[in-house]
């Protein structure tokens, strides 16, 4: 089994919390990309096929009353073989793709592979 990180960095539009309506809050994107890269991966692949997807970190923002601007987003990916990796590489792509459409936001998806079992 093989494994990949995968960090996808979230470039939102911060401001203070008592102004919602002018920001693009990157937790609120974060938490819609995890369930979406979660349900990309339960319907997508066989049980049997023995991919994974864990979200290991998310961090954005230090401060209570301020949205924050960024978000950092980290997974680790477990796969067999190169089809499992780049179906899942595509589904990534095409999660944040959508979150890109919806909230008019930039992600920048890096891939860092971290040992082979």
């Amino acid at each position: 089994m093989e494994s990949v990180y995968y960090s996808i960095d979230i470039q939102g539009r911060g401001g203070h919390s008592s102004q919602p309506f002018k920001t693009v809050n990157p937790l609120i994107v974060g938490a819609g990309l995890i369930r979406s890269l979660q349900e990309a991966v339960w319907y997508g692949f066989d049980s049997f096929e023995r991919v994974g997807l864990e979200v290991v970190s998310f961090n954005a923002g230090e401060r209570g009353n301020v949205i924050p601007e960024t978000g950092r987003l980290v997974l680790k990916a477990d796969f067999r073989d190169d089809r499992q990796k780049l179906l899942l590489r595509e589904k990534i792509e095409n999660c944040v793709k959508s979150a890109h459409e919806l909230w008019k936001i930039s992600c920048q998806v890096t891939e860092r592979e971290i040992m082979n079992m």
